[in-house]
């Protein structure tokens, strides 16, 4: 479930976001960034779909 397996930021995307925040904030949980909801929970691309790669052009 959420509380053995989530990331913080995961986890308070559900309901109780208060509390898994406070007990990310007391026990200085580590955040990696890699979940769809963490991402998206502070602003950056999914990395999946069409946010799993970049296209590059060359310029010139």
């Amino acid at each position: 479930g959420l509380r053995t397996n989530a990331s913080p930021l995961q986890k308070i995307t559900f309901e109780t976001s208060t509390t898994y925040l406070r007990e990310a904030l007391l026990h200085g949980e580590h955040e990696e960034l890699q979940s769809p909801s963490s991402r998206l929970v502070t602003g950056r691309m999914v990395q999946c779909g069409t946010g799993a790669f970049d296209i590059l052009t060359k310029l010139s």
